[in-house]
């Protein structure tokens, strides 16, 4: 039977001395291996396929049948791990929280237990005419958090 714990071993070997890390392993009951994997300087599909190999080299599909996907986790995809956060810092982001409320604005610091967004917005001050821009840092638990995506910017 092919395991998550086979799979994680299987691509540890290969992550030694590189930047890259392992966002998540899915295995399928029709044994449909879904595996996400990450870089502190993006992820090229040439590492796709060289974790590919890595992978199937060590599965005899006469033994057990399978199919494999090794991704990138893609610009949509919510972040997962404290990694990614880190990894997107002065990016850019909009985070659900659980009430239901979003923040837009540039993630400026990430941990385990927490993150920052620097948001703006133009607010009308008393006795002016114009609006002023309103700039504040807004913490925000990770436990409360439902997702975190990179906004996309052309």
């Amino acid at each position: 039977m092919i395991t998550k714990e086979k799979i994680e071993s299987l691509i540890e070997e290969k992550l030694v001395g590189t930047d890259f890390f392992v966002v998540s392993i899915d295995i399928s009951t029709a044994n449909k291996i879904s595996v996400e994997m990450d870089g502190d300087n993006g992820f090229p599909i040439s590492e796709c396929i060289n974790f590919s190999r890595q992978i199937e080299k060590s599965f005899d599909r006469e033994v057990e049948d399978f199919s494999l996907e090794v991704s990138s986790p893609g610009l949509n995809k919510p972040f997962r791990l404290t990694r990614q956060y880190l990894k997107n810092l002065n990016k850019p982001v909009v985070v659900k929280i659980n009430e239901g409320d979003k923040v837009k604005g540039v993630l400026t610091f990430a941990d385990d237990n927490k993150i920052s967004v620097q948001t703006s917005r133009k607010e009308r001050l008393e006795k002016k005419k114009k609006k002023v821009e309103i700039v504040e840092d807004v913490e925000i638990l990770r436990e409360d958090i439902l997702e975190t995506k990179l906004v996309i910017e052309f």
